[in-house]
């Protein structure tokens, strides 16, 4: 009878090791599911609510163009005060974007940065339409979006716009009809290899007349009909940028600038680099119709490197009304640069008018913008154009020693183990012969 009831015991303890290993492993499979991503959707409302609070606040406090990292920075700083670094916002180009460490075997391992772009973290840290709260156990009623939503969309581009009107159909209504995020249109790529002039005509209409600003970068199938079509419904364009769209003419912009001009109309900002066949006579001719600078007010220089490293449409503001003037060295119409040497470092300004030109005409330095000697020009892997004092301070290629300027180092191919790269030719000869020669 002893060694039945042992025999029981121990047929007992068995059992219950087994229940304890399949509960164990149970929990360890749940939890290696949950060791993953957090996606803002699957954040809890409370922590959505305390993210939009301190969203608005910044926004608020940014009463021009929207700064995401600084938005993502002050996320980062809201969260980790309250819960720690083992959760927090990821800084970069996101809008809050919501990640948790590893806590297994009591060791806090380092998270992946997931960098995405700001449509993407807007629709996913606001919208959590039809998703399982994995932390109330309960299912998200379908609602409308958050109403914070509809505060951003003014500080979105026009390719975004687009893409969030056909999310649903408040946002659809709210893009459709809020003139705000129309007053201001800038078209670049994608979307200026696939703008028409019907297109273009539809997308300023949004504006309702009220447009102020108009960038059209590299449109090469807007025509002088398509521009005129848009200037005669919205008079009240203060900016034109139009650089390298060479479907239009110059008889196109000068019609275009004396209909702005006859509507008692102050044109400030006028870029039309790039238009085909632009002589003197058009030059003065739209100079005319422009309230120009006074003559005792010397037009702010234009500098061949901030010009080259920066988008035409996103240039801080200048103090040229225009942005071409003839070249005194072969006297055709296109962007004249200045030598930054004009200014010196004490500040005074000194004669440097023989380094002023255009590009075909004076070579110039792809980092600093000074003027190049045959004797000091160095070339990149790029095919730019550096001075000696800038190539020498810029990383090379550990087989060829030849640089990338600093807009096209993202072609670098790093090295395993090593601060150095590769050039894309001597990362190719070495993927394909196995060696460098």
């Amino acid at each position: 009878m002893e060694g039945a009831e042992l025999e029981l015991e121990r047929r007992s303890k068995f059992l219950s090791s087994l229940i304890e290993k399949k509960k164990a492993k149970e929990h360890q499979e749940q939890h290696s599911k949950l060791n993953v991503r957090v996606r803002a959707a699957d954040m809890p409302v409370l922590l959505q609510d305390r993210a939009f609070r301190c969203a608005r606040d910044q926004l608020d406090s940014m009463p021009g163009k929207l700064d995401s990292k600084r938005l993502a920075l002050a996320l980062k700083k809201e969260f980790d005060a309250a819960y720690g670094p083992a959760w927090h916002c990821i800084v970069g180009t996101s809008f809050g974007s919501y990640v948790t460490h590893s806590t297994g075997e009591n060791k806090m391992h380092e998270s992946k940065e997931y960098f995405m772009q700001p449509l993407q973290i807007l629709s996913a840290f606001f919208s959590h339409l039809g998703s399982k709260n994995r932390y109330t156990n309960r299912e998200v009623e379908p609602g409308p979006p958050h109403e914070a939503l509809f505060f951003a969309l003014a500080y979105l581009d026009v390719f975004d716009l687009l893409v969030m009107s056909k999310v649903c159909m408040p946002l659809r209504d709210a893009v459709s009809k809020d003139v705000l995020p129309w007053r201001n249109i800038i078209i670049e790529r994608p979307l200026n290899s696939r703008l028409s002039d019907e297109i273009l005509v539809q997308i300023t209409s949004k504006a309702q007349g009220r447009l102020r600003s108009l960038a059209l970068i590299n449109c090469f199938k807007i025509t002088d009909d398509g521009l005129q079509t848009v200037i005669e419904k919205n008079h009240l364009i203060s900016k034109l940028h139009v650089p390298g769209c060479s479907g239009l003419t110059p008889e196109g912009i000068i019609r275009t600038v004396k209909t702005l001009s006859q509507r008692h109309n102050s044109l400030e900002s006028l870029q039309i680099n790039g238009i085909h066949n632009l002589k003197k006579e058009h030059l003065e001719t739209i100079s005319s119709h422009l309230q120009m600078n006074p003559p005792h007010q010397k037009p702010q220089p234009i500098l061949y490197h901030h010009h080259s490293s920066s988008l035409t449409s996103r240039n801080e503001e200048s103090s040229r009304m225009i942005d071409v003037d003839i070249c005194p060295k072969c006297k055709e119409v296109s962007t004249v640069f200045d030598c930054p040497r004009a200014t010196s470092k004490s500040g005074r300004e000194q004669s440097f008018t023989h380094c002023r030109g255009c590009y075909f005409c004076i070579s110039r330095c792809e980092e600093c913008g000074q003027c190049v000697d045959d004797e000091e020009l160095e070339e990149t892997l790029c095919f730019g154009i550096l001075c000696t004092d800038c190539w020498l301070l810029l990383p090379k290629c550990c087989f060829c020693n030849q640089a990338y300027c600093k807009q096209h180092e993202n072609q670098q191919r790093s090295l395993p183990d090593s601060t150095g790269f590769l050039c894309d030719l001597c990362n190719e000869k070495l993927e394909t012969y196995g060696e460098l020669e």
